[in-house]
């Protein structure tokens, strides 16, 4: 619908506890859609302050769905970036 959201769900982090527990959810996807993954470091690199005023810039720049990863570094400025504190990882899916 042209609109950049959360997924509706919670968890723990990946990799980081020996004993982790994960629910499993399911989602209709609608026919054309984008699925855009972080890890957390993009939370380092986005200038807002607070991570409630980073996740909505993010959801901000993302509105206009990118559906590459070159159109989500551009979206998010990262190729401007000289140096970031943590890592980045992306990961699209899309049809």
């Amino acid at each position: 619908d042209g609109k950049a959201r959360y997924l509706p769900c919670e968890g723990m982090p990946v990799g980081l506890f020996e004993q982790p527990h994960f629910a499993e959810k399911t989602l209709l996807l609608p026919e054309r859609f984008v699925l855009t993954f972080f890890s957390d470091g993009i939370l380092e690199v986005v200038e807002a302050q607070g991570v409630i005023a980073r996740e909505q810039l993010l959801l901000q720049r993302l509105q206009t769905a990118p559906d590459s990863i070159d159109a989500v570094v551009d979206a998010l400025a990262l190729n401007e970036l000289v140096e970031a504190p943590d890592d980045i990882a992306v990961l699209l899916i899309s049809r």
